[in-house]
């Protein structure tokens, strides 16, 4: 299992913007969050190919830019 901390930018509200981005990583098959906050995202998974480009994807597609 692999954890990871993503850096996201644009989140300026600890309500709606992290609502957003968590509703966002639940539709990732094989994903775990295990927290997400102003500015983050914690999650867990297990190791598939394309899963961390998924991830930044689906966030970008929120409206945030992750960093890392």
């Amino acid at each position: 299992m692999v954890t990871e901390t993503i850096t996201i930018e644009g989140m300026r509200c600890a309500g709606a913007c992290v609502l957003n981005v968590k509703e966002a990583l639940r539709e990732i098959e094989g994903l775990t969050i295990n927290e997400v906050g102003l500015g983050f995202a914690n999650i867990s998974y297990e190791k598939v190919a394309d899963l961390p480009a998924r991830t930044r994807k689906v966030i970008i597609d929120a409206g945030f830019r992750p960093t890392s």
